[in-house]
């Protein structure tokens, strides 16, 4: 049991980090966002990727779509 939970930690560590700077890369953000979030993610790596992935992603752009259909419907 514990050599399951030292391999899911382990794992958590490595894979966390990983995807939240993959996902900071691929956002388009400011570049002083980007390196912000870069630098919490390597210098606090588990609780900086998860502090990214719970406040520092952007929000999920159906407001935006709904926002931007609305001026597809003005006569």
């Amino acid at each position: 049991m514990a050599f399951f939970l030292l391999v899911f930690l382990c794992l958590s560590f490595l894979l966390f980090p990983i995807a939240a700077i993959v996902s900071l890369l691929n956002k388009t953000a400011t570049n002083n966002d980007k390196l912000i979030w870069i630098l919490i993610v390597l210098f606090l790596p588990l609780i900086g990727s998860i502090l990214y992935f719970v406040i520092g992603r952007p929000k999920f752009k159906a407001l935006e779509i709904r926002n931007s259909n609305r001026n597809y419907f003005k006569y």
